[in-house]
């Protein structure tokens, strides 16, 4: 996961709220789409385009409005529609993320600085965790399966041979070179997209920097 920095929710949404202050987010299907297109754009935007618990590209098709904390849980209509504190952009997989968690509860978000570091990936596309809610938000959300771990070895190799010829050398390179490669790593493209998998490899990159 990578720490997500809400910005103003939109114009439209706001409106809603001062028009409708006993909706719930339901009631946009109800000739209100364009709401949540709006939402999701904007949600895009701030996630450069990265999928809030996996971090693979998506865009306005591959994507949907993510309750983190689902909306059955949720006892009254505001909160459904609070998008600062609970509405991200999740890819359409149905195997993890947004789909795959469902109804459950996580108390590790996108939304906590703390998901950079809880959560912690390896050179082989896997991952482990450093406290318990890590673990309990990595199984909901399936982030550990086989494809995910495969598409997350492929951009780690891909990108890093771009700097590295050989990851086994890692180790042994000057701090300032790996902090130079993370820079590079978050900085988005002219349309404000970040590559595929960004945080997971900035993720490894810092567990090879020296104090």
């Amino acid at each position: 996961m990578r720490k997500i920095e809400k910005l103003n929710e939109p114009v439209s949404l706001t409106q809603f709220k001062i028009d409708n202050p006993h909706l719930s987010y339901s009631d946009l299907a109800n000739g209100n789409e364009n709401i949540r297109i709006d939402i999701r754009n904007s949600c895009l935007n701030e996630q450069y385009f990265l999928c809030a618990y996996c971090c693979d590209r998506i865009d306005l098709n591959s994507s949907h409005n993510e309750h983190i904390t689902p909306q059955k849980s949720i006892s009254g209509n505001d909160f459904t529609l609070y998008y600062n504190q609970n509405i991200v952009a999740s890819c359409q997989s149905t195997k993890n993320c947004g789909h795959h968690k469902a109804n459950n509860i996580i108390d590790l978000t996108p939304l906590m600085l703390e998901c950079e570091n809880e959560i912690v990936y390896q050179l082989n596309g896997k991952m482990t965790h450093t406290k318990p809610r890590a673990q309990d938000a990595i199984t909901k959300l399936n982030l550990r399966n086989k494809v995910l771990e495969h598409k997350r070895k492929v951009i780690i190799d891909a990108v890093l041979f771009d700097y590295v010829d050989d990851l086994e050398l890692l180790s042994i390179e000057e701090n300032y070179f790996l902090e130079l490669i993370i820079v590079e790593l978050t900085k988005s493209d002219n349309r404000g997209k970040l590559e595929a998998f960004s945080p997971v490899l900035i993720n490894v990159l810092k567990q090879f920097i020296t104090t």
